[in-house]
Protein backbone atom coordinates (compact mmCIF):
# COMPACT_ATOMS: atom_id res chain seq x y z
CA UNK A 1 0.00 0.00 0.00
CA UNK A 2 2.72 2.51 0.98
CA UNK A 3 4.73 1.51 -2.07
CA UNK A 4 1.75 2.48 -4.24
CA UNK A 5 1.51 5.84 -2.46
CA UNK A 6 5.22 6.41 -2.98
CA UNK A 7 4.85 5.64 -6.69
CA UNK A 8 2.02 8.17 -6.92
CA UNK A 9 3.73 10.87 -4.85
CA UNK A 10 7.44 9.94 -4.83
CA UNK A 11 8.57 13.12 -3.06
CA UNK A 12 6.19 12.84 -0.13
CA UNK A 13 8.12 12.43 3.10
CA UNK A 14 5.19 10.83 4.90
CA UNK A 15 4.93 7.90 2.49
CA UNK A 16 8.61 7.04 2.88
CA UNK A 17 8.42 7.49 6.65
CA UNK A 18 5.34 5.25 6.88
CA UNK A 19 7.03 2.55 4.83
CA UNK A 20 10.06 2.82 7.11
CA UNK A 21 7.86 2.28 10.15
CA UNK A 22 6.39 -0.83 8.52
CA UNK A 23 9.88 -2.13 7.74
CA UNK A 24 10.89 -1.44 11.35
CA UNK A 25 7.94 -3.49 12.61
CA UNK A 26 9.00 -6.29 10.26
CA UNK A 27 12.56 -6.01 11.64
CA UNK A 28 13.86 -5.07 8.19
CA UNK A 29 16.04 -2.35 9.63
CA UNK A 30 18.28 -1.70 6.61
CA UNK A 31 15.18 -1.19 4.47
CA UNK A 32 13.84 1.12 7.17
CA UNK A 33 17.08 3.13 7.15
CA UNK A 34 16.74 3.54 3.38
CA UNK A 35 13.10 4.64 3.71
CA UNK A 36 13.88 7.18 6.42
CA UNK A 37 16.83 8.45 4.35
CA UNK A 38 14.41 9.07 1.48
CA UNK A 39 12.03 10.88 3.83
CA UNK A 40 14.92 13.06 5.04
CA UNK A 41 16.02 13.74 1.46
CA UNK A 42 12.59 15.20 0.67
CA UNK A 43 12.03 17.06 3.96
CA UNK A 44 15.06 17.34 6.21
CA UNK A 45 13.50 19.75 8.70
CA UNK A 46 11.44 17.16 10.61
CA UNK A 47 13.07 15.46 13.61
CA UNK A 48 10.86 12.34 13.50
CA UNK A 49 12.58 10.86 10.44
CA UNK A 50 15.95 11.27 12.16
CA UNK A 51 14.61 9.65 15.33
CA UNK A 52 13.23 6.69 13.40
CA UNK A 53 16.40 6.26 11.37
CA UNK A 54 18.53 6.60 14.51
CA UNK A 55 16.48 3.85 16.13
CA UNK A 56 17.01 1.64 13.08
CA UNK A 57 20.75 2.32 13.15
CA UNK A 58 20.74 1.38 16.82
CA UNK A 59 19.12 -1.95 16.00
CA UNK A 60 21.69 -2.49 13.25
CA UNK A 61 24.43 -1.82 15.83
CA UNK A 62 25.62 1.19 13.84
CA UNK A 63 25.92 3.28 16.96
CA UNK A 64 27.87 6.23 15.54
CA UNK A 65 25.22 6.75 12.85
CA UNK A 66 22.50 6.47 15.49
CA UNK A 67 24.13 9.19 17.59
CA UNK A 68 24.50 11.45 14.52
CA UNK A 69 20.81 11.13 13.64
CA UNK A 70 19.63 11.59 17.19
CA UNK A 71 21.90 14.65 17.54
CA UNK A 72 20.19 16.06 14.46
CA UNK A 73 16.75 15.32 15.91
CA UNK A 74 17.67 17.26 19.05
CA UNK A 75 19.11 20.09 16.95
CA UNK A 76 15.83 20.24 15.01
CA UNK A 77 13.91 20.64 18.26
CA UNK A 78 12.75 17.19 19.30
CA UNK A 79 11.34 17.41 22.79
CA UNK A 80 10.51 13.71 23.04
CA UNK A 81 12.29 12.00 25.94
CA UNK A 82 12.59 8.91 23.74
CA UNK A 83 15.14 10.80 21.63
CA UNK A 84 17.46 11.23 24.60
CA UNK A 85 16.92 7.64 25.72
CA UNK A 86 17.76 6.25 22.27
CA UNK A 87 20.85 8.43 22.00
CA UNK A 88 21.91 7.31 25.47
CA UNK A 89 21.54 3.66 24.46
CA UNK A 90 23.81 4.26 21.46
CA UNK A 91 26.30 6.20 23.62
CA UNK A 92 26.32 3.37 26.16
CA UNK A 93 27.11 0.84 23.43
CA UNK A 94 30.01 3.09 22.40
CA UNK A 95 31.06 3.18 26.08
CA UNK A 96 30.54 6.97 26.18
CA UNK A 97 29.04 6.66 29.63
CA UNK A 98 29.15 10.33 30.63
CA UNK A 99 27.21 11.28 27.48
CA UNK A 100 24.77 8.42 28.06
CA UNK A 101 24.18 9.44 31.67
CA UNK A 102 23.68 13.08 30.65
CA UNK A 103 21.11 12.05 28.02
CA UNK A 104 19.30 9.76 30.46
CA UNK A 105 19.23 12.53 33.05
CA UNK A 106 17.53 14.72 30.44
CA UNK A 107 15.08 11.90 29.60
CA UNK A 108 14.28 11.45 33.32
CA UNK A 109 13.70 15.19 33.65
CA UNK A 110 11.23 15.08 30.76
CA UNK A 111 9.45 11.89 31.95
CA UNK A 112 10.09 11.41 35.68
CA UNK A 113 7.78 8.39 35.92
CA UNK A 114 9.49 6.39 33.18
CA UNK A 115 11.13 3.46 34.91
CA UNK A 116 13.03 2.44 31.78
CA UNK A 117 15.01 5.70 31.77
CA UNK A 118 15.99 5.32 35.44
CA UNK A 119 16.93 1.69 34.86
CA UNK A 120 19.05 2.49 31.80
CA UNK A 121 20.86 5.19 33.78
CA UNK A 122 21.42 2.78 36.67
CA UNK A 123 23.00 0.32 34.26
CA UNK A 124 25.39 3.03 33.06
CA UNK A 125 26.32 3.85 36.64
CA UNK A 126 26.84 0.15 37.36
CA UNK A 127 29.11 -0.24 34.33
CA UNK A 128 31.23 2.75 35.40
CA UNK A 129 31.63 1.41 38.92
CA UNK A 130 29.38 4.01 40.54
CA UNK A 131 27.51 1.38 42.54
CA UNK A 132 25.85 3.77 45.00
CA UNK A 133 24.28 5.78 42.19
CA UNK A 134 23.28 2.56 40.43
CA UNK A 135 21.62 1.31 43.60
CA UNK A 136 19.84 4.64 44.17
CA UNK A 137 18.51 4.52 40.61
CA UNK A 138 17.40 0.95 41.15
CA UNK A 139 15.55 1.99 44.28
CA UNK A 140 13.73 4.69 42.29
CA UNK A 141 12.77 2.07 39.70
CA UNK A 142 11.30 -0.13 42.39
CA UNK A 143 9.33 2.78 43.87
CA UNK A 144 7.91 3.71 40.47
CA UNK A 145 6.97 0.08 39.77
CA UNK A 146 5.31 -0.35 43.14
CA UNK A 147 3.46 2.97 42.91
CA UNK A 148 2.18 2.52 39.36
CA UNK A 149 1.73 -1.27 39.50
CA UNK A 150 3.45 -1.49 36.13
CA UNK A 151 6.62 -3.06 34.88
CA UNK A 152 6.57 -5.71 37.58
CA UNK A 153 8.90 -7.88 35.49
CA UNK A 154 11.36 -5.00 35.42
CA UNK A 155 10.88 -4.42 39.13
CA UNK A 156 11.95 -8.01 39.83
CA UNK A 157 14.93 -7.62 37.51
CA UNK A 158 15.93 -4.37 39.23
CA UNK A 159 15.79 -6.13 42.59
CA UNK A 160 18.25 -8.71 41.28
CA UNK A 161 20.37 -5.96 39.68
CA UNK A 162 20.50 -3.84 42.86
CA UNK A 163 21.39 -6.82 45.03
CA UNK A 164 24.40 -7.72 42.85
Amino acid sequence: MFSAVIRLVPQDRRGHESLGIVHTELKLHQHAVNDFAAAIRFASQYPDSYIYRGQSYLRLKQYEHAVEDLDMAVELGSSDAKTWNLRALAQRCLKNYSAAIADLTEAVTKEPDNVDFFFNRSQCYQETGEHELATAGGDICICICMYTHTHMYLCMYVCMFVCM
